[in-house]
């Protein structure tokens, strides 16, 4: 019983010391009050799948979560499970997926990868919405920010700026944005923990992910405006319905850069010109990622690299 023990602790001993280590990381971030460290804690999830496999990964998910339940309070616990671990596990566990066939791998595609994780932070922002980040309490979250910042002061002209309908309308995105920005820090995190396991690891399991070739269908295209359209129809539950329009927009995004960085490579533009196009995105964030969507779009229902690069 004793060998078995020891043989099982020696075959998992990776995922259970990254286990640990996930669950120390967000014990930390909560020591220091650091939300951005926190974010970082899916990288040792990442890691196990990639490094050790599939089973490893869940293993490391699951050690992680039992840890942090015995330190945090539920609402945080519930936040961290379903926005760092659910979305780095369930995304890490599908890009594992593979057929062999005529000795060769084929692995689960990118543009289905890029589907799935959609769905799945649409799953999520659905079970917030209706558990612990409700728009009740989403709003009274902020009205009592403005109110300590501005010390009651009903006065103030900015105070009554930011109470007004107006403003706070602007909260109905708020999960969505959420969600949009931990969806941000998954993808972050999934590269930094794929060049960690090349570079350190003996087992890299899977080969360098394709985000030249990116693209989406055309149900997931038109998804951000259905969802839209349905938020002004049904206004008791547009709290809900702009918060997926955000995820929404995710995918055409990332579409559209995808598509860009594809005309980048083939052109071969130099590094420079594309450090220059970053600092662009940081200075007219909007616009660029507006211009992103607009393309991913337009690619889904047109073959934009067929037609412009491949032409007979």
């Amino acid at each position: 019983m004793l060998q078995k023990v020891l043989l099982n602790f020696i075959e998992y001993r990776g995922a259970i010391f990254l286990g640990i280590g996930c669950a120390l990381w967000c014990l930390l971030s909560g020591i220091f009050f650091n939300g951005f460290l926190l974010f970082l804690a899916g990288i040792p999830i990442f890691y196990s799948y990639f490094a050790y496999g599939q089973q490893n990964g869940w293993i490391s998910t699951f050690l992680a979560t039992v840890i942090i339940s015995l330190f945090f309070p539920k609402v945080l616990i519930a936040d961290i499970f379903l926005n760092i671990f659910i979305l780095s596990a369930v995304v890490a566990h599908i890009s594992l997926k593979n057929i062999v066939s005529n000795k060769k791998v084929w692995w689960y595609p990118e543009n289905f990868l890029l589907r799935d994780f959609i769905i799945l932070s649409s799953i999520v922002l659905l079970l917030m919405a209706f558990s612990f980040r409700t728009e009740d309490s989403v709003t009274k979250l902020y009205e009592d920010a403005v109110k300590l910042i501005f010390n009651n002061n009903n006065n103030d002209i900015l105070y009554q700026t930011l109470v007004t309908s107006t403003v706070k309308s602007l909260m109905k995105y708020f999960l969505g944005m959420t969600v949009f920005f931990n969806m941000i820090t998954t993808l972050f995190n999934m590269q930094i923990a794929y060049r960690l396991v090349k570079k350190y690891s003996k087992t890299n399991i899977r080969p360098a992910f394709d985000g030249y070739n990116l693209s989406i269908s055309n149900w997931l295209a038109v998804y951000p405006l259905v969802v839209f359209t349905l938020s002004k129809i049904f206004s008791a539950y547009s709290y809900i319905f702009c918060g997926l329009f955000v995820i929404g927009l995710f995918a055409l995004m990332l579409a559209g850069f995808s598509f860009l960085n594809f005309v980048a490579k083939k052109k071969r533009v130099r590094n420079t010109t594309k450090i220059m196009l970053i600092l662009l995105l940081f200075v007219f964030p909007l616009q660029i990622s507006y211009l992103a969507a607009f393309i991913g779009i337009i690619d889904s229902f047109y073959p934009l690299r067929e037609k412009l690069f491949y032409k007979n």
